[in-house]
């Protein structure tokens, strides 16, 4: 079967020929379920999906996005907490407590299936890396904390996916959108700062200050090179004594197995 080639012109007809079928406005986490691409399309062709849906005509509000003034922005262990607090929806936790657990790319986490995962040996495969500077991407394999292993059973448990799901990562337009009203919601007062990186570089600036994990190690779990870890290890001197007790009991026994 030939691949579709996805424009503007068949994502509108196909959305809109599924949307005069059941008569109703889809949701963007109703497409693939009904036979369309991942919201992820129509945001690449549209530039996200209410502009798709105004396209077609619906009266739908354009949001408009903060700039973030500090991309350097790390989340303290207070604040990592307290977005635990907030965060209700087991699908959105997963997804926040994968990426700052793991320090993975969002559109590496995209593409993880569960059978992916060792939980033997408590490893995640990384199948799809950053390709940067004209380098193909390596795969690399991931450890896990015995805290993150436990909290993936559990939510595999409660989901019922199977070896080939993934978690069902959305665009990262949508996922910067809810990890910055969540942390409104945690009266975190530059929450337009946060993102799906703000995960990443959490993970990295913990680790360096709190683990103490050497660069040579910390490069290759974070699939960058020790030049580019360099230039992020910045902020530590900012974690206080208590932050770092803290940090160590939230990443459990990540780089500290027995």
């Amino acid at each position: 079967m030939t691949e579709v080639k996805w424009d503007k012109d068949n994502l509108k007809k196909a959305y809109l020929k599924v949307e005069s079928r059941l008569n109703k406005t889809l949701k963007s986490t109703e497409l693939e379920k009904n036979g369309l691409p991942h919201v992820s399309k129509f945001n690449q062709k549209y530039g996200s999906w209410n502009k798709f849906l105004k396209e077609i005509g619906k009266d739908v509000e354009l949001r408009k996005y903060t700039r973030k003034t500090n991309p350097k922005r790390f989340c303290y262990p207070q604040e990592h907490q307290k977005m635990l607090n907030i965060i209700h929806n087991e699908k959105h936790k997963i997804w926040y407590e994968l990426l700052v657990h793991t320090g993975m790319r969002i559109n590496e986490a995209r593409n993880v299936q569960i059978k992916d995962i060792d939980f033997d040996r408590g490893t995640i495969l990384v199948k799809s890396p950053k390709r940067s500077l004209g380098r193909s991407g390596k795969e690399r394999t991931l450890e896990m904390s015995t805290y993150l292993k436990n909290r993936i059973l559990s939510y595999i448990k409660t989901t019922n996916l199977g070896k080939n799901d993934s978690f069902g990562f959305p665009s990262t337009q949508y996922f910067d959108r809810v990890l910055k009203d969540y942390a409104k919601q945690a009266e975190i007062k530059d929450h337009y700062n946060f993102s799906a990186h703000n995960c990443r570089k959490t993970l990295e600036t913990w680790c360096a200050a709190a683990l103490n994990v050497n660069p040579l190690p910390l490069s290759y779990f974070m699939g960058h090179t020790i030049d580019v870890a360099a230039m992020h290890y910045v902020g530590l001197s900012l974690l206080k004594q208590e932050d770092k007790v803290m940090i160590k009991a939230i990443l459990d026994d990540l780089f500290n197995k027995k």
